[in-house]
């Protein structure tokens, strides 16, 4: 106790150990004489050329210079003065665009507009197979309870009683938008590039507080961006489980209109916005998928457009200008689930039923099934067998797979592979993979696919859970060096199936993780607050939210 009183703090940047003023040698500090340097989302030192984007990986970056530990802290650079004045600034960035020959002239914006005609992916006609409206099993009685929150976008109020009606009510009566790292409402564009400032910003708009949420025929966001060519500008609507024979798009050279509906909650997303540029009708096109649909505009000049849209002066639709809208806070993150082995989709999904209601408004899974069913009699008590357990990969040649067995063989692996390049091209994009045992193991390889750019896929963070190395020779490759994919690290101690030292293995092979050990064996924990800070930061991190 009293050696470590005596313990002084290295103030040198990058290293911050303690250490013996007495055992101070020229080469105990390894640590960075420069100082951190901030640019175009890259974050490194000005003494070496190690950069990355993650703050996390920053902060891990090592030392390049070594010396003796110092107790003498460094000099605090001075902050420059914030004018007062210039707190609330609004920074306008005007692109030019690339044609200077003449223009177009601008047809009017009341012009007939076409009906384009879409491409429907089948696997959108499969997924809405059946869907019919969900019963509505909220109270319909118009008695507002002591503690409601009010409705309006950004409006923190709540009902405290009937002098909160007269109370004025401050919200933003536009939408959300969130492009090219900016954040802001289409109301007041107050732009910023942090998530937290974005929903602290006060409301622009003053008006009476809503206490209750329409139930049918709502208007719901759906998370929009777009992207331009040289010569295609394209807009993508992320929404799934809508109904392509009751939804339209209509468009004539400057006007396009949406019009989404969702069978599910009776509800429909509506985009009707004045284009900035002009665009050839017939050229263009429009595709149905199952996470989003893709209109491709054909620009009719050269040029590269500033913005997509000009505004113009917000009319209702067959509504209130006060309508109810999909809560910011609710936004959806796609996680693709992988299942263990001997499992299937319908399984998984059945034992995720408690973790899948807590996060019903955060997360929308997707259960997918391996390429191989497991022949009944190679059923064993790794996992939960049922009639219908199916497997990522087998280790022997009698497809049998037993995770703490090694081998050289690796059978149908390149099948599971094929079947997650399709199910991500045709049913992405998807924020995270979570995955449980066997699934958590193939995971791990597709991070390392990924980085080794082997695999062309495309996804933001990962859950794993009991999760594992590979022991079979063909994926050590995947295992020689650091994944710096965020990710959650869940196993349990007690846990019969993977042992504890195979989870800790693979969680050491992640640089930017987060990690948490229960008390149980081999199962997927059920309690949302387990995975609570991990969700809410990616999706506040990763989430290019539109709507």
């Amino acid at each position: 106790m009293s050696q470590e009183t005596n313990l002084l703090h290295c103030y040198h940047r990058g290293c911050g150990k303690k250490y013996d003023p007495n055992d101070n040698k020229d080469d105990s500090c390894l640590h960075h004489p420069g100082h951190p340097v901030f640019h175009d989302a890259y974050k490194g030192w000005s003494c070496c050329n190690k950069k990355c984007t993650d703050f996390t990986e920053f902060l891990n970056i090592k030392g390049c210079t070594k010396s003796k530990h110092s107790n003498v802290k460094p000099l605090e650079p001075e902050k420059p003065p914030v004018e007062k004045c210039k707190i609330d600034e609004v920074i306008q960035v005007v692109t030019g665009p690339l044609s200077n020959g003449a223009s177009l002239e601008r047809p009017p914006f009341d012009a007939f507009q076409l009906v384009l005609s879409p491409t429907i992916s089948p696997t959108l006609l499969e997924q809405i197979k059946g869907l019919t409206a969900l019963e509505n099993d909220k109270p319909t009685d118009s008695v507002i309870q002591i503690g409601q929150t009010c409705k309006n976008n950004s409006c923190k109020g709540t009902y405290t009683g009937i002098a909160s009606n007269e109370e004025v009510c401050n919200y933003h009566s536009g939408v959300p938008i969130f492009h090219e790292g900016l954040k802001y409402w289409s109301c007041c564009k107050k732009k910023t590039t942090e998530f937290s400032l974005f929903l602290d910003q006060p409301g622009c708009t003053q008006g009476k507080h809503i206490w209750f949420s329409k139930n049918t025929g709502k208007k719901v966001q759906c998370r929009m961006d777009w992207h331009q060519t040289g010569s295609y500008v394209v807009v993508s609507i992320f929404a799934k489980k809508y109904l392509p024979s009751q939804s339209i798009i209509k468009l004539n050279p400057i006007h396009l209109t949406v019009d989404l509906f969702f069978v599910e909650e009776d509800s429909r997303y509506y985009l009707d916005i004045e284009l900035k540029g002009i665009v050839n009708v017939e050229q263009s096109s429009v595709h149905m998928l199952p996470t989003k649909v893709e209109i491709k505009l054909k620009k009719a000049e050269p040029g590269s457009w500033p913005k997509l849209d000009v505004p113009r002066e917000a009319k209702p639709r067959n509504s209130e200008n006060n309508e109810n809208i999909s809560n910011l806070n609710s936004q959806i993150e796609a996680i693709l689930a992988l299942h263990g082995y001997m499992q299937s989709d319908v399984i998984f999904s059945a034992k995720l039923g408690s973790l899948r209601k807590g996060f019903k408004k955060e997360i929308d899974f997707t259960f997918i099934r391996a390429p191989h069913k497991v022949p009944s009699q190679n059923k064993t008590d790794q996992e939960d067998t049922d009639e219908n357990g199916y497997g990522w990969w087998f280790n022997t040649e009698d497809h049998v797979f037993k995770a703490t067995v090694p081998s050289n063989l690796c059978v149908g692996f390149n099948d599971s592979v094929a079947v997650i390049e399709k199910v991500l091209s045709e049913q992405g994009p998807f924020d995270g993979i979570l995955g449980f045992s066997q699934g958590a193991a193939f995971v791990s390889i597709l991070c390392a696919m990924k980085k080794k750019k082997i695999l062309q896929i495309e996804f933001d963070f990962v859950i794993v859970i009991s999760g594992f190395k590979s022991l079979c020779a063909p994926h050590a490759k995947y295992y020689d060096e650091e994944i710096d994919m965020p990710s959650l690290h869940i196993y349990g101690e007690n846990d019969q199936v993977i042992p504890t030292v195979m989870a800790e293995q693979i969680s050491c092979l992640f640089s930017n993780k987060k990690e948490l050990r229960h008390e149980g064996g081999h199962y997927v924990p059920s309690k949302k607050d387990i995975y609570r800070d991990f969700v809410m930061e990616m999706l506040s991190k990763y989430k290019n939210l539109d709507s």
